[in-house]
């Protein structure tokens, strides 16, 4: 019989001594203590998008050059190409979706006030 060989450890490098799986970040990954200036971190990214295009007669392209140390004319660039997402569902797809998950917009609520309205006009009417 063959001896079984053992193998060898490297014992250079240390085991880790927290064996707990790191912490869920917003973004996935941990944002950096110091940002160099001029760059920013996507974080901060989404932040003067949306900001822009909540309000852009406030967060103008100069507003958040300044704020946040960005060359203007790349900051022009992003607000121009890049824009947070927005969910848009199909009429055709809100009738598919059932009733407890349907997300009613302000124009469908409208539509039921004024039609519940015109329902109790009629019954006041007929009585």
């Amino acid at each position: 019989m063959k001896a079984v060989e053992e193998p060898t450890v490297n014992r250079s490098h240390s085991l880790p001594q927290v064996r707990k799986p790191p912490e869920e970040t917003e973004f996935g990954y941990v944002e950096p203590a110091m940002i160099p200036q001029g760059r920013f971190t996507l974080k901060q990214a989404v932040k003067f998008i949306a900001d822009h295009e909540a309000n852009p007669n406030t967060w103008t392209a100069a507003a958040i050059a300044k704020e946040y140390n960005i060359n203007q004319d790349n900051l022009e660039k992003i607000l121009f190409y890049y824009r947070t997402f927005q969910v848009h569902i199909p009429e055709d797809m809100r009738k598919k979706i059932p009733e407890k998950v349907h997300i009613e917009t302000k124009e469908e609520q409208k539509q039921e006030m004024l039609q519940s309205k015109e329902k109790e006009v009629q019954n006041q009417k007929q009585k």
